[in-house]
């Protein structure tokens, strides 16, 4: 198809559909400048689309006001109405005000963040209420001890998620009452509840994410205990705050600028802002609570690895008894876990829980503590085995054991670190020749390896084209399959992300989000090894080390899949760095556990 035409754009209208089609298209006998390239530099429109949508395509844009030619060859697609017209116009360059437009959104949203702060730092706090009744509710809840309030608190969460509906409601004051008597609990409840963040709980107002529901009964109880009680703390904003500010503040521009601007606010608010809540209430406990801050790490850490082993025993117990709720593919049957939709999500998780019941189960301190940790690895790293992932298997479960064994040194350690490979090795045999794991190393067309180098270059192309705000939280799906997908990785259209932590960051908040995504890392890295190399109890060290394991297997893992923008992924990874800023602050040397 030939078009002759007079202006400085030229856009066309395509029916898209579940066939595999593509148009090559030339302006000028030029590449068209608006369409991503194939590695031979020819310009092309995808036509695939489950969804069978039309769309307006721009082919090209910003040429000189003047006549042009453009030229459409098909391939594919045959039998099918691919295109239904198109449009010229003569329209002004605007790219220099677009990008004005945005930096100019972005300092206001910065600017309204910080004026928020300052009007909250310096407002005049309310008088305390009813400090009686207070006072008397307080000390019959402190007769309960410690271990009574905890398994309070959690009861009563048990019964809110089990009891119907309007059962349930009642249920819900009392343990918002628990979580304002004493927030700690609180934050044990939803560290044990991360990877069931698909649990939904359905009430007489509505159906609503049990993780999320909890979050915000959180929020709001320490927000109230700030405010009505007044404890004498000033909560001041330290390098890995402002940069989980500075994450949730790009992630909300992005949203606003997407093209699918309801998902990518939904992820906004599931993966972003809730994980980054989650974290700031991890920051703001120590000042809340009296204990000191390493027992609190203590728990917050027994509670999360204590959801990761039931939830691996679910898995493992689907495994055992319901073929039907696994996943057969490759040659291998895998386990998905709880409510998750694919084994490799449930490693993802897993991997991040298997370093830190490691470093606890063979360097911690404790006879019991270590037993428990030790079955707790035990389960892990069974169902972690069973889910049959090539990124935890070969990649993030060798990494984290060996920087486990790097940092702690000693013959016995490597000796130890050595036959937890080797069996590891020896496992992966009856199944290396399955179609799973025959190919993992191979670039031929058509292996996982060739797919992934395919879509980490359309992400590349996605970046240099929206360096700014990417293409928005959840966005990549839609954009990589109807426009930067190569020819020659058709067989693999319906990606949701690029594969890779950096990129994943890039295409979903632009470069801002990388950088962000280096400050926090290089932020935990700073704040865990200055943990662990000043803190004199040996127990809090170890649980700084094992959160470095996790983060470990969070960067090797990352390099090939989803690491972050996963509702469980997310919260992990800022439960990691709270806990690590908790130990990593000075009144935390000053009183060990």
């Amino acid at each position: 198809l030939t078009i002759p035409f007079e202006g400085t754009r030229l856009d066309l209208t395509v029916n898209r559909g579940a066939y595999r089609a593509f148009l090559w298209v030339t302006v000028d006998g030029q590449p068209a400048n608006a369409l991503p390239r194939d590695a031979q530099g020819r310009s092309y429109v995808v036509l695939y689309d489950p969804l069978h949508r039309t769309e307006r395509v721009t082919l090209a844009r910003y040429l000189p006001d003047g006549p042009h030619t453009a030229v459409i060859a098909a391939e594919g697609g045959w039998g099918q109405w691919a295109i239904g017209g198109w449009q010229v116009y003569r329209e002004a360059d605007t790219r220099q005000a677009a990008r004005l437009r945005t930096l100019s959104l972005a300092l206001a949203l910065i600017g309204a963040g910080g004026l928020g702060w300052l009007s909250v730092r310096h407002r005049r706090g309310a008088e305390r209420i009813a400090a009686r009744a207070w006072d008397a509710l307080q000390s019959r809840y402190v007769r309960l001890g410690n271990s009574g309030q905890i398994a309070l608190t959690f009861a009563l969460a048990a019964a809110f998620f089990l009891l119907p509906g309007p059962a349930a409601l009642l249920a819900l004051p009392l343990l918002g009452l628990a979580f304002l008597l004493r927030p700690e609990t609180g934050l044990l409840v939803l560290s044990f509840s991360i990877s069931f963040f698909l649990a939904k709980k359905a009430l007489p107002v509505g159906t609503f994410s049990v993780l999320e529901l909890g979050l915000a009964l959180l929020a709001a109880t320490m927000a109230a205990r700030w405010v009505l009680l007044r404890p004498p703390f000033r909560f001041r904003l330290n390098g890995a705050d402002w940069g989980a500010l500075a994450l949730v503040g790009l992630a909300t521009v992005a949203s606003l600028t997407a093209g699918n601007r309801g998902v990518a606010l939904y992820e906004l608010r599931t993966v972003v802002v809730g994980s980054a809540v989650f974290y700031f209430a991890i920051r703001a406990l120590p000042a809340m609570e009296s204990s000191p801050a390493p027992a609190m790490a203590q728990r917050l850490v027994d509670a999360f690895v204590a959801g990761a082993t039931l939830h691996a025993a679910m898995a493992l117990f689907q495994y055992a008894v319901a073929p039907e709720q696994t996943i057969a593919a490759e040659g291998v049957r895998r386990a998905i876990g709880y409510l998750y939709g694919s084994p490799n999500n449930l490693s993802l998780f897993l991997d991040r829980a298997l370093p830190l019941l490691a470093a606890v189960a063979f360097f911690g301190s404790g006879r019991k503590r270590r037993i428990l940790y030790g079955v707790g690895l035990a389960v892990v790293g069974a169902a972690l085995y069973l889910t049959f992932s090539k990124g935890s298997l070969l990649l993030a479960v060798p990494a984290a054991l060996l920087f486990l064994a790097l940092v702690r040194g000693g013959r016995r350690v490597w000796l130890g670190t050595g036959s937890g490979l080797i069996l590891l090795a020896v496992a992966l045999i009856p199944i290396s020749r399955t179609a799973r794991f025959r190919n993992t190393f191979s670039l031929q067309a058509g292996s996982t390896a060739f797919f992934r180098v395919k879509v980490w270059q359309s992400a590349w192309r996605i970046l240099r084209e929206h360096p700014l705000t990417g293409l928005g939280p959840d966005n990549f799906l839609y954009r990589y399959r109807t426009r930067y997908i190569l020819p020659e990785a058709w067989a693999e259209p319906n990606l949701s992300h690029p594969h890779n932590v950096v990129l994943n960051f890039g295409v979903r908040l632009g470069v801002g989000g990388i950088l962000a995504l280096a400050w926090l890392a290089g932020r935990f890295w700073w704040s865990a090894w200055r943990g662990y190399v000043r803190h004199s109890h040996p127990q809090t060290r170890i649980l700084l080390l094992g959160l470095m394991g996790g983060m470990v297997a969070f960067w090797v893992h990352g390099m090939v899949d989803n690491a972050f923008f996963l509702v469980d992924l997310a919260y992990t990874f800022f439960f990691s760095l709270g806990v690590a800023e908790m130990l990593a602050d000075r009144s935390a040397f000053a009183k060990q556990m």
